[in-house]
């Protein structure tokens, strides 16, 4: 998909021109649904069919109109004549956008009519008023299918489409806008406007860079058919950041090698030793079992390493030191969002008299809070903690975990199991390319004034999903919840500026989030297992390696090839749904949205993120509305729409990677 952002500025070394993204779409871009307009070729340039060209007066910078008082003018066009020749073609390549030349006298009669200014390709000079005045060019465009499909909701509902009050023959069909700020080129050195669009074209006609500026627009050769999404293609830096090497790095998109959180000590050697054999000989040494727990920060992806071998390399990177442990650990994850790493250990009958009786303690940090309504999550608020103690990423089978560990007087990070916690969970690799799992997300833009997106973290992150589920379930008896804090996931928290111009002062925060809706009755074949590497797995490796190969070293990538070796053969097979199934849910994802369009739904979430915060007041984004609430009367759901995910297309919802242009 390409992006094309309006720069109002030039320099020699060039400027951000907008966003590409590789094998799919980046939702987190998007302020309006994806729709989709008909290819009508198979071969050679993309090609759509326009169905009706209109004005808005007072302009506007989206298909859907600012205000009530804003009029919409239908030009009278011959349809076969626009539409001949090569048809008309969507190309980034050409700069400009070219109608057939009998569009020109209605669209200047009209242009003339709504804006007392005569159209033509001169310079003139506007001001920033007089320019956001003109009227905005909307083109229908072939819908890639005519009927909308219920659960999505109805075609006047989905911004983007044309709505039954323009045409209400063909209200499923595609609305580009190209407002005046995207057909008007400025020019500095002249400082005037000049409009590039030419009514030039003998046949047909090219919609280029200038009308697909402001989308993100998907090429989809194989389902015949060009997306449209609504978007400033700001990718802002958290979202993207670029590394040591200068590479970007893309924090919010799915990584393709296994990322684990900080290892946690959860069994101690001497935890596991059997001191029966000691016979008061001090000396002696036994044999026990450490145990490291490791919370799943992101799964991966298949073709990258996975967390088993993320284990094993680690250890093999410090193999030319003195090891402490010279035989190799064994490797394991559980699927549910930890993974372990079990060494073997030795004391000496002394040593392990001697730490039963030891005082370890936690370390303290000497900052604590001493609130006195901590919950078991600020238990440790006095000290050290190891990592965030959050929650890790939500595996294939549904669920994450968390641990919370400290940092003890022995220098080691101890995690205490009884504050594990597991819950369900439907984004990412639960539902991600399985339609029967997640048939339906909802994708919604939250607007906070006066929030400052700087102070955005993954602390933040948590404590809003649950205070988000709990808004969605305000009215709703237990047992009858819509959403769960597992099934919310951020896409991205930036500046929230007006009309999206980033020229303008911030209002506050923008938030692009989705909320996955599950199926239950989705079915798995029997016997399958979510990780194909068990404990017993992981420990016959290690003893077969270590049997053969006496080195450390040879050991661990003997190891480390038969952990490849069955990753690369597993597949995960897609799950099995009935249409019966599905339809229920898609009233539950229009359960949501009419939530989400109640009148005090953000002061309700903002409240809920006031009680829930745990994060220092002045460390939250939202600390400007906890110090002044009146800011959430002015904060606002800003769009919602609901994406059914579909089998068999050539892109995938969640997996993409993102350029700058």
């Amino acid at each position: 998909a390409m992006c094309f952002r309006r720069e109002l500025h030039q320099s020699k070394e060039g400027v951000t021109a907008g966003v590409l993204t590789l094998g799919g779409v980046d939702t987190r871009l998007h302020s309006s649904p994806m729709v989709y307009g008909r290819n009508t070729v198979n071969r050679g340039w993309f090609t759509v069919f326009i169905r009706g060209v209109y004005l808005r007066s007072n302009g506007g910078q989206t298909s859907k109109p600012d205000s009530s008082d804003q009029h919409i003018t239908k030009l009278n066009i011959n349809v076969l004549q626009v539409n001949s020749g090569k048809g008309v073609i969507v190309d980034s390549g050409t700069t400009d956008t070219y109608f057939h030349r009998s569009l020109k006298g209605p669209f200047e009669q009209a242009f003339k009519a709504i804006s007392g200014r005569s159209h033509s390709n001169r310079a003139i000079k506007l001001t920033k008023e007089e320019l956001l005045a003109l009227p905005t060019v909307l083109v229908q465009l072939d819908a890639f299918k005519d009927k909308i499909d219920p659960a999505l909701g109805s075609p006047d509902s989905i911004p983007g489409l044309v709505g039954s009050e323009i045409d209400p023959e063909r209200p499923a069909d595609v609305l580009l806008a190209i407002p005046a700020t995207h057909y008007m080129e400025y020019d500095t050195k002249a400082d005037a406007y000049t409009s590039r669009l030419y009514f030039s074209e003998g046949s047909g006609g090219v919609l280029g860079a200038n009308s697909m500026m402001g989308h993100d627009i998907l090429f989809d050769w194989e389902n015949g058919r060009v997306g449209f999404a609504e978007s400033s293609c700001e990718y802002y830096a958290d979202v993207a950041e670029v590394g040591e090497d200068g590479e970007v790095e893309d924090e919010a998109g799915v990584e393709a090698d296994c990322i684990l959180g900080v290892p946690s000590l959860s069994q101690e050697c001497m935890d596991s030793v059997d001191t029966s054999v000691c016979h008061g000989d001090g000396t002696t040494k036994v044999t026990g079992k450490e145990k490291w727990t490791m919370v799943v920060e992101s799964p991966g992806l298949k073709g990258g390493m996975s967390c088993e071998e993320i284990i094993l390399r680690d250890y093999a990177e410090d193999i030319h030191e003195e090891h402490e442990h010279p035989e190799p650990p064994i490797a394991f994850c559980d699927g549910n969002g930890l993974c372990f790493k079990e060494r073997v250990c030795q004391m000496t009958c002394d040593d392990v008299m001697n730490e039963e009786k030891g005082d370890l303690s936690p370390e303290l940090s000497g900052g604590g809070d001493s609130d006195d309504d901590n919950t078991d999550d600020d238990f440790f608020s006095d000290f050290q903690p190891c990592g965030d103690n959050l929650w890790g990423a939500c595996e294939p089978t549904c669920r994450q975990e968390k641990i919370v560990s400290v940092l003890m007087t022995d220098g080691v990070c101890h995690e205490d199991k009884k504050l594990r916690k597991r819950r369900p969970c439907h984004i990412d690799a639960c539902g991600r390319s399985d339609p029967c799992r997640v048939p339906f997300v909802v994708h919604a833009v939250l607007g906070f004034r006066g929030a400052n997106a700087q102070f955005w973290s993954k602390t933040a992150e948590d404590e809003f999903m649950q205070a988000f589920s709990l808004a969605i379930d305000f009215n709703n008896e237990k047992g009858d919840e819509l959403v769960g804090p597992g099934d919310v996931k951020v896409l991205i928290a930036s500046p929230w500026f007006e009309n999206d111009d980033p020229t303008r002062r911030a209002l506050g925060m923008k938030m692009v989030i989705e909320i996955s809706v599950y199926n239950q009755n989705a079915q798995l074949p029997t016997g399958y297992h979510f990780d194909p590497i068990t404990e017993e797995e992981a420990e016959a490796f290690e003893v077969d390696a270590t049997s053969h190969e006496p080195n450390a070293a040879d050991a661990v990538f003997n190891i480390i090839d038969n952990v490849e070796n069955v990753w690369k053969e597993w597949t995960r097979p897609l799950s099995t749904c009935e249409e019966s199934d599905i339809e229920p849910l898609g009233k539950t994802a229009l359960d949501i949205h009419v939530e989400l369009e109640r009148p005090l739904f953000m002061n309700e979430l903002l409240s809920l993120q006031k009680q829930i915060n745990g994060a220092s007041r002045y460390a939250s984004p939202f600390a400007p509305i906890f110090r002044d609430m009146a800011f959430a009367e002015d904060s606002k759901v800003l769009t919602s729409w609901t994406i059914k995910t579909e089998i068999g297309k050539s892109y995938v919802l969640y997996c993409y990677h993102t350029l700058f242009l």
